[in-house]
């Protein structure tokens, strides 16, 4: 048997594997600009409370190209290791397609939230500063709010 038969995936096709694990990745991030990015703020919790319901739409459509493009990527992974034992290059590729594929879903998940909570405009911005324990303190105590934590002001 030759070193060629033995490889499971050609040179041309990890080639476009990690293209197309690029082209996810790239759509993941074009989903996060949607999601958080405002001009005229760089305040992240901020901007989640005014941004608009057909960005966060959209941010959850493109996260949901990039979930079946990004783990493509992996392919180069195994690829990178097939002169390796498969013992060994196997749970490596199912390894780093478990993370993506894990990132996808909790994308996806915080898009529902973010959806959910489309009538109140600043729900999101509670619920994101409820679930960081550093500043659920901030939001019972008197003291005054850490800068990080604020939310903006209502009106």
């Amino acid at each position: 048997m030759t070193a060629a038969s033995r490889q499971f995936f050609s040179r041309k096709t990890a080639l476009w594997l990690g293209l197309a694990g690029i082209l996810g990745s790239l759509m993941l991030f074009s989903g996060d600009m949607l999601f958080y990015f405002n001009g005229d703020q760089t305040d992240v919790i901020a901007n989640m409370a005014v941004v608009a319901p057909q960005r966060i739409i959209l941010s959850g459509l493109t996260a949901l190209f990039a979930a079946w493009l990004h783990p493509l990527g992996a392919g180069q992974v195994y690829y990178a290791f097939q002169p390796a034992a498969r013992w060994l290059r196997l749970p490596v590729f199912l390894s780093f397609a478990s993370i993506m594929v894990a990132y996808g879903i909790v994308y996806g998940a915080y898009i529902a939230i973010a959806a959910q909570t489309g009538s109140d405009p600043h729900a999101l911005a509670h619920q994101a500063i409820s679930a960081n324990p550093g500043c659920a303190r901030w939001s019972t105590s008197p003291l005054p709010s850490s800068p990080r934590c604020s939310l903006p002001a209502s009106g």
